[in-house]
């Protein structure tokens, strides 16, 4: 054998042995690809001897004398989600010396500024990196390597939250909130894993518009959900808040690294100005301007007038196609968007070229007080993200990602947009890993299913996905049938019908998707460890919608029964109310309306209870849809009783029960019909 071979052979055989001795003597670590967060981190190493760390009360949550404020909120938010939602009575320490000698430690800190810690982490050769990303993090639930010198230092009961800025630091207290679980004994406890995480995307957030009145803590709350997910952006489209309210939610919101936003002003072609009304709220990011391009995008030529200081919002349009003279095409955006991650990735290239800095925003259309369509939204967010994400991979500057709501609607309720804004931040955070979790593209939903239920609710399961996919369902049918608009008017005057193929069909399987829904809710509901306002406002979406099916389904068989004893006792019998028992056929009446009018008044209820959790709206005018509602679903009950009592039976028409009828399809009624059976579909016209 050649000399060269031999040498080659050698080395081989050498690096083998040297790889099977690490995995042998080093520590007994293995790489993992999932815990329960969102967004799921970016490097996991699990512990394959070490069982799960258990917590309970004689643990403490430790920060150094030198903590500034973010981490000190930061440590608050562990204490507080140990004792308030898992039953611990754990508490914050600030006690250098302690630090070093207390057993059973939860360790907050930044080793640069923070000495104890800084020593600590050396002990447990625990090393964070100085390059590391500015919102990157270390957290380390692990034993201390083997042949540690143990001395006077008891090691295997700390465990050390590291970053190198405090919103870094932040953003383990996130993640280890969100580790927090019950194992099968009821024992809270934390895998024994070693994580390292940064994101692609600096900035991550949402954009809604608000309607007025919206109280201060509920925008906290939302503010504290988002910071919960890594978000750091929110923009509010909300002409009503007060300039109190807005240094409150401002003064929040940093507190929580968050950028809280003002209304985003429109680039117009032709000029470099933005157009806001109230230039003092105009939407600003590290004090440079914010401007959607809806407008320019369709004239490209003034892409060059845009001010280098300006961030451009660049939304995701539906069937972009570029022309020949450069212009892009129609920019309306509906739910089964059709823009491709090419198309896009040009789309985003046009204001590269220009030198502009840009964040990348896919749009969510909002119908009604309901989720919006998941797997529509979902391909959205995904198709901007690995956009983006080729020009990352190309070395181009990508700010960042925002779920952004159509310009001309508002949002009641946060909470029917959660799941998409957790979706965005998981895509925002790692897009190089989001194909793995698109329900739309077949592949593997279950690890996102567990790690929605799990962070947003406390619990382990799928409950929450299987709950936001019969809604988006709902909405589906909703949207396809152009029913947002009819949720509280009147069945009997609406010609809806007529122009939907299969309407009763499909408001069979909207009343029986939104029951599904509630007693998924209800039962989550029980066992869920916080974000039980989330559920509330799901709950009135599912009850809102089963609501409205109900109602026109009811109004089709109050019309037909009365459109049946009509023409029967009109044109065949003559009812005598003295003789034939029209309290039976009024009590049969009754009974449709009165089941409809009950699920009214506890719809009615149930929103005014969210509507005064929220907003500081009077009762009259946030109800006043619903007794309208109320006011014509009776008059019409009064007024079948009181005609089928009289005997004299006026046409459904003077009563003003009788659906919209296509004339081209009426056909005179017999004297004496040959059949009084019911067409499936439609009524007694379609009968010949």
């Amino acid at each position: 054998m050649k000399p060269y071979k031999i040498v080659c052979l050698s080395a081989v055989i050498l690096l083998f042995i040297c790889l099977c001795g690490h995995s042998i003597s080093a520590s007994p670590f293995s790489n993992q690809s999932h815990i329960n967060v969102i967004p799921q981190p970016r490097q996991v190493v699990t512990s394959s001897k070490s069982p799960p760390c258990i917590l309970n009360d004689e643990w403490t949550v430790f920060i150094e004398s030198t903590a500034d404020e973010p981490t000190r909120l930061a440590a608050e938010l562990i204490t507080k989600d140990l004792n308030e939602i898992w039953g611990l009575k754990v508490s914050i320490l600030i006690d250098d010396k302690a630090l070093a000698s207390t057993e059973k430690s939860i360790i907050l800190g930044i080793p640069k500024r923070d000495k104890k810690v800084d020593t600590i982490a050396t002990r447990k050769a625990i090393a964070l990196n100085h390059d590391l990303h500015p919102q990157g993090y270390k957290v380390s639930i692990a034993p201390d390597p083997p042949g540690h010198p143990v001395g006077d230092w008891p090691g295997p009961g700390k465990i050390l939250l590291l970053a190198n800025t405090s919103q870094g630091l932040f953003y383990a207290a996130q993640t280890f909130r969100q580790m927090i679980t019950k194992d099968t004994a009821n024992q809270i406890i934390l895998p024994p894993v070693v994580i390292d995480d940064w994101p692609l995307f600096d900035y991550r957030g949402v954009q809604i518009n608000i309607t007025d009145n919206i109280k201060t803590g509920y925008l906290k709350n939302l503010i504290h959900l988002l910071s919960y997910y890594k978000m750091n952006v929110l923009s509010l489209g909300a002409s009503s808040l007060t300039d109190e309210q807005i240094t409150e939610l401002t003064k929040e919101s940093s507190a929580y690294q968050i950028n809280l936003v003002g209304n985003i002003s429109m680039i117009k072609p032709g000029n470099s100005h933005h157009i806001c009304l109230d230039k003092e709220r105009c939407g600003h990011l590290n004090k440079r301007p914010l401007g959607w391009t809806d407008s320019v995008l369709k004239e490209q030529r003034f892409l060059s007038r845009i001010p280098k200081t300006t961030i451009v919002m660049n939304p995701l349009l539906r069937n972009r196609e570029q022309s020949p003279s450069g212009r892009c095409g129609t920019n309306t955006f509906e739910q089964n968007n059709t823009a491709s991650i090419s198309n896009y990735y040009e789309q985003i290239e046009s204001f590269r070229r220009e030198g502009l800095e840009q964040i990348l925003c896919p749009r969510i259309t909002i119908n009604g007080d309901i989720l919006p369509d998941i797997p529509a939204v979902h391909k959205n967010i995904y198709t901007a993200s690995q956009a983006g994400l080729r020009h990352l991979d190309n070395n181009h500057s990508i700010m960042g990602l925002m779920l952004c709501g159509t310009l001309d609607k508002t949002t009641t309720f946060a909470e029917t947009l959660i799941e998409p804004i957790i979706f965005t931040a998981e895509c925002a955070w790692i897009p190089d890993r989001a194909p793995a979790r698109m329900a739309w593209s077949g592949g593997d939903v279950d690890k996102f299913s567990s790690n929605l239920t799990h962070s947003l609710f406390g619990i382990n399961g799928n409950e929450a996905v299987e709950i936001t996919n019969l809604l988006s369902s709902c909405n589906q049918l909703v949207s396809g049938n152009n029913l947002s608009n009819l949720i509280f008017a009147d069945p009997f005057q609406s010609e809806i019908h007529l122009d939907t193929p299969n309407f009763y069909g499909s408001l069979k399987k909207i009343k029986s998707l939104s029951e599904e829904a509630q007693k998924k809710i209800a039962s989550l509901h029980e066992k869920a460890q916080r974000s039980k306002e989330v559920l509330d406002a799901w709950r009135y979406a599912a009850s809102q919608w089963q609501a409205f099916a109900e109602r026109f389904l009811a109004a089709r068989e109050i019309s037909d029964n009365y459109r049946y004893r009509f023409y029967n006792w009109k044109y065949t019998i003559e009812l005598d109310p003295a003789t034939d028992n029209c309290q039976t056929i009024i009590k049969d009446s009754e009974q449709a309306f009165d089941k409809t009018s009950q699920e009214l008044n506890a719809l009615e209820e149930e929103y005014k209870k969210l509507i005064s959790q929220r907003y500081d709206t009077a009762e009259e005018k946030a109800v006043k849809p619903f007794e309208t509602a109320k006011t014509i679903w009776q008059d019409k009950k009064k007024k079948v009783s009181e005609a089928i009592m009289s005997g004299n039976f006026p046409t459904p028409e003077e009563l003003g029960i009788s659906l919209a009828e296509l004339p081209q399809r009426l056909v005179a009624p017999p004297i004496k019909p040959p059949s009084t059976e019911m067409d499936k579909t439609f009524t007694w016209w379609d009968k010949r």
